[in-house]
């Protein structure tokens, strides 16, 4: 178990390079099942993530090499599935991360059987992070599911899978990822409804594609369905739609990773709360990527956010050094990211109410367990009231103090480092391999500009004045 002690009240100041995807980089890497010939990522991220995949891959009969890695820059990573195994492995490499279950949908396309274990993670949902959708989307497409328990997937396509039509009762982005991969490797048109088409879907098609697939993204389109036995019709929804032709068998290719959008909005967000000044070099065709779903939101709360094409730049600020409380509900792409709402908490902690709003009230549509690590902020001072399991009111203008806490999961620890920038005195926060998960070399990045970050060594509890127990 690692700590990260946080040092409070410093203005961020300086340039951040924003690293390669998580969200992006996880599935294309999963993409490498469906061909024998080599796949090249470029722009990797150094994050444990990518790291316990590997992992994953190897398990499954994957040749993985990595080069010109840094901590700064990541690397590269060349990957070879000549000949994948269908059969669960000895251990659960992937236990950790959800993403692990990715394979899914490419190895039972390619190898026509397939059995996984189900998702590990951040704990962020009472029921866990159910695999339902992806697993009817490939009952769609012609597979038997053959065992379904606590632990594991097995499902079988003896004939092949088949092209289908495949519509999802909610916009799922694991599922939809599934679906493009699984289709990219069976002949004929493939129709997937109520699609989610979140950047990183659109950065594993550009690579599918690449790969030879051919698949188009039709955004808000109206379907109309039979509502009676008469035949009679009625428009009910527009839906995104992805259309996928795929092949026998698919090429290798090279493919850069896109920036991460997260982890621009993280660093974004504690500029602006420590009402300091920093440059984001984000690529110029990735600008819109990064700021669409949340650009409304912070000019809102009083974020500047200037755009410097000529440097590849954006630079974040605070309009006239204060922060309005403003209120958000997450939802699919372009909603509010729900991987960035708890650091919207902890930002929303620092606005200033004003005449008519002393609360920001946050609202998560995606997950009912998103707010655990609420606690911690809490504990560090902030007023924040629940409202039931999927919304919370945070009073504006918490005066916080640094204090021992724990982050629950990814995007919570995240949101307890912001507050520790912030805080009067110093934070620590315990289970900091929960934030290197996604975040590549926060530590050298964020104290590049300003702040004082200091990952502290493992100490036995109570060990020379060490920490202890809470």
């Amino acid at each position: 178990m690692s700590e990260l002690m946080v040092a409070g009240k410093p203005k961020l100041q300086g340039r951040i390079k924003i690293s390669g995807a998580k969200n992006a980089v996880l599935p294309q890497m999963a993409a490498s099942l469906l061909t024998k010939e080599k796949v090249t990522l470029t722009n990797v991220p150094d994050i444990t993530d990518v790291r316990d995949m590997i992992t994953t891959l190897e398990a499954y009969g994957v040749s993985v090499q990595s080069k010109d890695w840094n901590e700064f820059n990541g690397g590269t990573l060349e990957l070879q599935a000549g000949s994948p195994t269908s059969s669960l492995p000895g251990t659960n490499a992937g236990a950790e991360i959800r993403a692990a279950f990715l394979v899914f949908g490419p190895l039972l396309a390619r190898t026509r059987r397939v059995e996984v274990y189900k998702p590990g993670g951040c704990k962020i949902g009472k029921k866990g992070r159910p695999v339902d959708y992806h697993i009817q989307a490939m009952k769609d497409m012609g597979a038997e599911l053959i065992k379904e328990s606590a632990e594991v997937v097995s499902m079988r396509a003896d004939s092949g899978l088949k092209p289908a039509t495949i519509t999802f009762k909610n916009s799922s982005v694991g599922a939809t990822e599934t679906a493009i991969m699984a289709a990219s490797l069976v002949k004929g048109e493939t129709v997937i409804r109520n699609a989610a088409i979140e950047p990183e879907i659109c950065d594993l098609v550009k690579m599918l594609a690449e790969m030879g697939a051919q698949i188009t993204i039709e955004k808000d389109v109206l379907i109309s369905e039979k509502i009676t036995p008469f035949g009679i019709t009625e428009k009910i929804a527009k839906w995104n739609v992805i259309r996928v032709r795929g092949c026998k068998s698919l090429e290798g290719v090279t493919h850069q990773v896109m920036p991460d959008r997260i982890e621009f909005g993280t660093y974004a967000i504690a500029a602006a709360m420590t009402n300091g000044k920093v440059e984001f070099e984000v690529p110029e065709d990735m600008k819109e990527d990064m700021l669409k779903a949340i650009c409304q939101p912070l000019d809102a709360a009083g974020v500047k956010i200037d755009r410097y094409s000529q440097y590849g730049l954006i630079v974040i600020s605070l309009k006239n050094g204060t922060i309005t409380p403003v209120d958000i509900k997450t939802g699919p792409y372009p909603g509010f990211p729900t991987d960035l709402l708890p650091q919207w908490v902890a930002f929303m902690t620092q606005a200033q109410a004003t005449m008519t709003k002393e609360y920001a009230i946050i609202h998560d549509k995606i997950y009912d367990g998103r707010f655990n690590y609420v606690d911690g902020l809490k504990k560090m001072g902030a007023v924040i009231e629940k409202v039931n399991e999927r919304e919370y009111g945070v009073k504006a203008g918490s005066k916080l103090n640094g204090t021992r806490v724990e982050a629950t999961d990814l995007r919570g620890g995240a949101a307890l480092v912001l507050a520790g920038l912030v805080a009067q005195g110093s934070t620590v926060v315990r289970k900091f391999e929960f934030i290197q998960r996604g975040y590549q070399d926060m530590v050298g990045k964020l104290n590049k500009c300003g702040a004082n970050l200091k990952i502290l060594k493992e100490t036995r509890p109570g060990f020379h004045g060490g920490p202890g127990h809470f």
